[in-house]
């Protein structure tokens, strides 16, 4: 009889987390951005120029902003944090590529 108590499920839904959806909306900035760096590289035959590195640099510097708000929105109370999560997985690995890029620039 214990047993039937303890398996208890809340039909209240959840809502979103206030920060969430900016934090969604940076991420895909970021990626459009991303996408547009490479492609003007690409197209350019590997000589990335001005505006292939301004991409590359809006893209880190928004893709930041977007983490900040995934952290913001994390830090809320009960809430639903499922776009936080999706924005937090798309703005680190576009600053791990980022990253990579630049180090094997260096290189």
């Amino acid at each position: 009889m214990g047993r039937r108590n303890s398996h208890k499920v809340s039909y209240i839904r959840k809502p979103l987390a206030k920060h969430s959806i900016p934090a969604v909306i940076l991420a895909g900035a970021a990626l459009i951005l991303t996408g547009a760096g490479v492609w003007l590289s690409v197209r350019g035959r590997g000589e990335a120029g001005l505006n292939a590195a301004a991409c590359g640099a809006c893209a880190v510097l928004v893709s930041i902003t977007g983490m900040l708000y995934c952290w913001r929105s994390s830090i809320e109370k009960e809430k639903n944090y499922i776009l936080a999560k999706i924005g937090m997985v798309l703005c680190g690995l576009i600053l791990l590529f980022w990253i990579c890029l630049i180090i094997a620039g260096i290189m």
